[in-house]
């Protein structure tokens, strides 16, 4: 095994790219150096983190214990939680010619400090950072491997993507994670403060992924009862659907869109959280409203198959299941053609 000449304590929310990048540096090598010392060479260093025949290699490697090692690793989880259901929302979902349903690939949960998360709800396409917390600390905190995640909890400012001086976005191939490629500091950044009507819905978020087993349990408590057994992914999904519907439907709520453009995501996800407390007397005539608009039956199509019946495979709670696959089936009735009903 190799050994490196200078090692670094652990921090305790620091994701474990950045432990490996700070390491790098460290030992003057390129962050896709430690990729290839434990034997992987394609894709760089993120494919690490969901690979649990790396960890022991990793563990010696960084003078980490395994615990230590498996615990920052996102590893997919096994007879801890089922496959879940295909999520469309992003990809959507089509008939083919014979009139059978095509869903996107399966996607599996991995362990976010125990909390299952969805892989494709890991963000690592680039790195994403909030200038006061790293002037604070200097590393990337491991919330902000989250993809729903678009704050800082401590520092209160939200997560930027870009720098501000090249206009690029920070990869994972930079040496140290306060600077940029164009080693411009990243610290120096201006802060962006979370905005007023956001900070209620980034702490639910947060409190979703707490490590604390008992914060994340008092987060839950206050959702209505057949919302609590959902997993987080499957949440966030909800909120989003419970958004788009309401913004088809609500000139208040297409304002609070408008308001959003940096992150439309964002914008759907406030107002589903909105919605969620009073669930599910709400939803129901979002839904009812937004048909009755007359909006045209690809959107229908796309909304029971690609967003209702998915989130409805997921949910865990009886009671949830059945009223969303009953709002899915007459959602769906109502958007298909008799030839596509007959096939």
């Amino acid at each position: 095994m190799y050994k490196l000449r200078s090692l670094l304590d652990p921090i305790a929310d620091e994701s474990l790219l950045s432990h490996i990048v700070r390491t790098a540096e460290e030992n003057c090598l390129k962050p896709d150096n430690m990729a290839e010392l434990v034997g992987t060479k394609t894709g760089g260093i993120v494919p690490l983190l969901f690979d649990r025949s790396l960890a022991e290699k990793l563990a010696p490697l960084l003078g980490l214990t395994l615990d230590e090692i498996q615990l920052k690793m996102y590893l997919p989880l096994s007879g801890e939680a089922p496959q879940q259901a295909p999520r469309t929302s992003r990809i959507g979902a089509r008939f083919t010619n014979t009139g059978v349903l095509n869903l996107p690939r399966q996607s599996t949960m991995h362990s976010f400090f125990g909390t299952p998360v969805n892989r494709e709800d890991f963000y690592f396409s680039s790195r994403r950072f909030a200038p006061g917390a790293l002037a604070e600390g200097g590393y990337h905190r491991a919330s902000w491997d989250i993809d729903f995640i678009f704050s800082n909890r401590e520092t209160g400012e939200m997560l930027q993507t870009t720098c501000g001086y090249c206009k690029k976005k920070p990869n994972w191939r930079t040496k140290g994670v306060t600077s940029c490629t164009c080693k411009e500091d990243l610290r120096h950044e201006k802060a962006i403060p979370i905005p007023e009507e956001l900070r209620d819905l980034s702490s639910f978020l947060h409190g979703l992924i707490d490590p604390c087993s008992e914060v994340r349990a008092r987060c839950r408590s206050n959702l209505p009862r057949p919302l609590r057994d959902l997993s987080v992914s499957t949440l966030v999904d909800l909120m989003a659907t419970v958004g788009h519907l309401a913004s088809r439907c609500s000139a208040e709520a297409k304002a609070v869109l408008k308001d959003l453009t940096a992150d439309r995501r964002i914008g759907l996800m406030l107002l589903g959280y909105q919605h969620l407390a009073e669930w599910p007397g709400q939803i129901l005539p979002l839904i009812e409203q937004a048909l009755n608009e007359g909006v045209s039956g690809s959107f229908r199509q796309h909304l029971a198959l690609g967003r209702i019946f998915p989130i409805a495979e997921r949910a865990e709670y009886p009671e949830t299941k059945s009223i969303l696959l009953s709002i899915a089936m007459e959602v769906w009735a109502g958007s298909l053609e008799p030839s596509a009903m007959a096939s």
